[in-house]
This record gives structure tokens, sequence and C-alpha cells, in this order.
């Protein structure tokens, strides 16, 4: 049985793990979906062109011609889906910003968060407890989302253990 054990680190340090980890459950629902997409797309336009072949027939550059076709399309669907879906998780920020998006009752604090972790100047302006404590609220809220929540259109359920 695994215990959470508490931890020396410092409060950047699990902030970032914590967006790691979620970033890397998006990631893997993001791509078992665009896989199932890609898998119903390629059988839909497959039973498309049997449908076309049987109520007329082809010559065999036309068949080749209809499944280079039907590839494109297949290929420019599922390439497309991937870039509206892995955009916003390409990047720490791009995440934040998404979460955020989903979640307007953070009002910034997220972002506040996370550029007081990256800004070296900020450690020198403001008082270690007052960032200490904005990234703990960042990282009590990050830990309590459900993947499913930032993307409500994936309908696949992945667990890690």
């Amino acid at each position: 049985m695994k215990t959470k054990k508490l931890s020396n680190e410092n409060p950047e340090g699990r902030l970032h793990k914590e967006l790691a980890k979620l970033r890397k459950i998006l990631l893997c629902r993001t791509i078992i979906e665009i896989t199932l997409f890609l898998f119903a797309i390629v059988f839909g336009l497959t039973t498309v062109a049997v449908l076309i072949e049987g109520v007329y027939y082809l010559p065999p550059f036309g068949r080749w011609m209809m499944l280079g076709i039907l590839t494109l399309l297949s290929a420019y669907l599922a390439v497309r889906r991937m870039i509206s879906h892995l955009g916003p998780i390409s990047s720490t920020r791009g995440l934040v910003l998404s979460i955020e998006s989903r979640f307007p009752e953070l009002r910034q604090r997220l972002i506040t968060s996370v550029e007081l972790c990256s800004n070296s100047k900020a450690h020198d302006i403001y008082s270690s407890s007052l960032i200490n404590a904005t990234v703990a609220a960042a990282e009590k809220f990050i830990s309590s989302i459900n993947s499913r929540d930032l993307l409500p259109d994936i309908n696949v359920a992945v667990t890690f253990r």
C-alpha cells in the first residue's frame, strides 16, 4: 500500500510535478481518443468505398484514386483533431491557460503562481511566504482537478496506478 509522504520539496517543484502529471493524463486520453477517432473514420470511409464499388464498377485506376482520396481525407481529419486537442497541452503556460478558461473561479491565480515560479526576480520582490502560499493554493486546486472536466468531449477513461 502506497502512502503519500510529506515532501520537503519546494512548492514550485510540487506544482510543476502536478502539472506534469495532469499533462501526461491529458496526453494519454487525447492519444487514445484520436486513435479511436481514426479507426472510426477509416471504417466509415471504407464502408463508403465498398458501397460505391458495389453500385458502380470502377476500373483499377479509379479504385486506387478512391483509396488515395479516402486515405488523405482520414489523415487530414485525424491530424486536424489532434492539433485541436494537443494545442492547449503542448506547453505549461498553454495548459494553465486552458485550465483557467474552464474554471473561471480561479481568477487567474494559477497562471500567477506559475509565473511567480518561473520568474527569478519575483523571489527578490515578493516574500517567500506569499509565493509559497500562492503556489500551495494552486497545487491544491491542480490536484483536485478531474481530467474529464478539462476535455469534456473526450469520453475515454484512462487510469494510472
